[in-house]
């Protein structure tokens, strides 16, 4: 989910700057590599938050998915996986996109099965 995020954060806020967001004579520009893109995991038991910032202040919007397309699935991937989603304006410009996942099993779940080593499947 973080991939998501982080995706949809360089491929729509970096693509398409306001124009309020280009560097100007004022502005210091980005250093080389750098990107002015933030993640941030926080675990609270029982659950863990997402959140990705970037300078774009448009909101993410999720779209009807076509099933032949390459892209456009990430919204509702979020949705499906976290506990819920949104986004907030930041002060001055930007925004965060964040998720809620939970971070425990579910009770009725049974803990992984412990490593025995490699093992071998007769015929």
């Amino acid at each position: 989910m973080a991939s998501e995020l982080v995706t949809n954060a360089l491929r729509h806020a970096l693509g398409q700057r306001e124009p309020s967001l280009v560097p100007t004579q004022t502005t210091p520009q980005l250093a080389a590599g750098s990107l002015p893109i933030r993640i941030s995991l926080v675990h609270r038991a029982p659950q863990v938050v997402c959140a990705v910032s970037d300078p774009s202040s448009v909101g993410p919007i999720a779209r009807e998915a076509d099933f032949v397309a390459e892209s456009g699935r990430g919204l509702h991937l979020v949705d499906s996986f976290s506990r819920s989603w949104g986004w907030h304006p930041l002060a001055g410009a930007g925004k965060v996109v964040w998720a809620l996942f939970d971070a425990q099993l579910p009770e009725a779940a049974e803990p992984p099965l412990p490593n025995l080593g490699r093992h071998r499947r007769s015929a």
